[in-house]
């Protein structure tokens, strides 16, 4: 999309190539801001830390960073303005980086938060309740994990009088810790390596991207593929954003990365709010285990209570691959039709539509058409502002239409993202049938209980068939117990049409002569 801005119209061409390392963390967790008064108090019989940290040559290093940046209150960065107007991205990107790192060589203490937010393979998403802040010095760390704004653990990582690493991990949520003292010298860290890596991929780019405003602040960023300084896929994108003042990162975000035993969606890790030599109490990096908590894992505690309120679960045994071939078929559709009860439904990459039908006619009509500026592989993503589904439905008997447009938190689950999930619940099938015939079709498949996932009801599972030529669902039932204890309805996807040739305006909304437009605010 084209401005009238010559700068940012040149900024848009500019395209470089990149080579480096691998990049490869997969985490599960999104950070706000740390609330201290949630903190647990310590225990009396806590471990000297801070006497040992002092005692040793690194650790005096970051007490006196920490005492300094207390005392000034944070260390100011100055723009180094190039050009006349002082738009120093304009300059090549080797003088951004000789920028950049000269403001970074300043930091000794680095604070930032952290999170993700999963993708679907056809673009539903969602942004985790879990959410971390890092607190990183040169020779010590500590990770405060949340759940929305509940202080779930704390990691410390600090050195010992004898330079090894003692690790402590406290689980406020299951009330219990872990300790750990590594068998060698640790190296000093260094708080913004992270930072120095993108700093020297400025000039490898892929493409700037345009100018965004985050946490206040007027931003320049640029993307990369990881699969240019890695033996990455090339579906990895990296982005990452600086202040136009500070020249200092502001935003870095790793797109496309798997998710372990879900392989219907990728992960999106954010990292922002960083602070550079903001103020550091001088306890931040001393460990605490409150009084009371027991010394153990917490997957072990986590385990028993499931057993407890779940019961023993079984797990049938799946042959090995099937999980990954049956995705291999599931991405390659690009159009599917299939029947749910009295509902036709039909989908495509960005669109599906369903029609209710009663005898010989349909009764309602439902699109759901996703929108975004472009189709660049990492438009799709939860920033991306020019992103909405536009849901338009036609009631036929009532003679109105209905128009409603789903930003960010109110997004649609698009249909295949939800037969994706329970094709990937299949490690965890309770039973595997490796031969039937549905539907006239030599088939495979499983039943998975519910309970494996959430906190769903005794009874309730999933049942799903596929056809062994294809590698694709034939039939897919779900079984729930009724609220009221009576039974148990049954759900059932059939008379599946793989990749079929759809009307070109199947899945563009059209409203009949004389219907009544129903007002509907956007959400």
């Amino acid at each position: 999309m084209k401005t009238n801005d010559p700068l940012e119209n040149m900024l848009r061409k500019l395209r470089y190539q990149a080579a480096d390392e691998r990049r490869q963390e997969t985490l599960a967790k999104i950070f706000h801001e740390m609330d201290e008064s949630r903190e647990q108090s310590p225990a009396p019989h806590r471990r000297p830390i801070w006497r040992l940290t002092i005692n040793t040559h690194s650790g005096r290093f970051a007490l006196a960073a920490a005492v300094i940046l207390i005392v000034l209150g944070g260390i100011t960065f100055w723009p180094f303005g190039v050009g006349k107007d002082g738009r120093w991205w304009l300059a090549p990107p080797a003088a951004w980086g000789r920028e950049i790192a000269e403001s970074l060589r300043k930091v000794n203490v680095l604070i930032y938060r952290e999170g993700y937010v999963f993708v679907a393979d056809y673009g539903s998403t969602h942004i985790s309740g879990n959410w971390s802040r890092w607190y990183k010095a040169a020779d010590r760390q500590r990770h405060d994990t949340y759940y929305n704004d509940t202080l779930v653990s704390t990691k410390w990582e600090v050195p010992d009088d004898s330079g090894f690493l003692f690790t402590c991990d406290v689980s406020y949520e299951l009330q219990c810790y872990t300790t750990h003292t590594s068998t060698s010298p640790q190296p000093v860290s260094d708080p913004v390596g992270m930072l120095r890596f993108y700093v020297n991929l400025l000039d490898k780019a892929d493409r700037v991207l345009n100018a965004e405003t985050f946490e206040g602040k007027e931003c320049i960023g640029f993307e990369v593929s990881a699969a240019k300084y890695g033996d990455n896929p090339k579906e990895w994108t990296d982005r990452i954003w600086f202040d136009k003042e500070t020249r200092l990162p502001v935003r870095i975000e790793y797109h496309g990365r798997p998710l372990t035993d879900h392989p219907e969606e990728t992960l999106t890790h954010v990292q922002d709010q960083f602070q550079y030599a903001s103020e550091v109490p001088v306890d931040t990096f001393q460990p605490r285990i409150p009084e009371g908590f027991v010394n153990a894992h917490p997957d072990t505690i986590r385990k028993a209570r499931e057993r407890e309120e779940k019961g023993e679960m079984t797990y049938a045994s799946i042959p090995a691959g099937l999980k990954d071939t049956l995705f291999v078929a599931f991405r390659k559709v690009e159009t599917v039709a299939y029947t749910e009860g009295g509902t036709r439904f039909y989908a495509s990459r960005n669109a599906w539509r369903t029609d209710q039908i009663e005898g010989n006619r349909v009764r309602i009509t439902e699109w759901c058409v996703i929108q975004k500026h472009d189709n660049a592989p990492t438009s799709l993503d939860f920033n991306d502002k020019d992103y909405r589904q536009v849901q338009t439905t036609v009631d036929y008997d009532a003679r109105t239409c209905k128009q409603v447009e789903h930003r960010q938190t109110t997004w649609l689950r698009h249909p295949m993202d939800h037969i994706a999930s329970i094709i990937g619940l299949i490690d965890r099938a309770d039973r595997f049938y490796e031969s039937a015939e549905i539907d006239g079709a030599a088939c495979f498949g499983f039943d998975v209980s519910a309970k494996k996932y959430g906190t769903n009801p005794d009874g309730a599972f999933h049942r799903v068939w596929f056809d062994k030529a294809t590698n694709l669902p034939v039939r897919m039932e779900t079984h729930w117990p009724t609220s009221d204890g009576t039974g148990v309805s049954v759900t059932v996807l059939e008379k599946f049409e793989w990749n079929p040739v759809l009307p070109e305006n199947l899945f563009t909304p059209q409203v009949p002569p004389g219907f009544t437009v129903v007002e509907a605010a956007g959400k």
